[in-house]
């Protein structure tokens, strides 16, 4: 299992997910959960998201920055 490195993260990212289908995102702003799909989204929020190269178990994950 792995998952991103808080070490090689954009500096705005404060949120890492991982999506129902294995994809990480950092987020600028705390994502919403699509319950239905299992996906997080930004919903009317204006911050920023960017997708990472790790993928762990097929499950939503969602961990604040340390």
């Amino acid at each position: 299992m792995r998952k991103p490195d808080w070490n090689h993260a954009p500096e705005w990212a404060k949120w890492a997910g991982q999506d129902a289908d294995s994809n990480w995102y950092f987020y600028e702003l705390k994502p919403l959960l699509d319950n239905k799909e299992g996906d997080w989204y930004m919903g009317d929020k204006k911050g920023r998201m960017g997708q990472v190269e790790y993928t762990l178990l097929a499950y939503p994950i969602l961990e604040k920055r340390p």
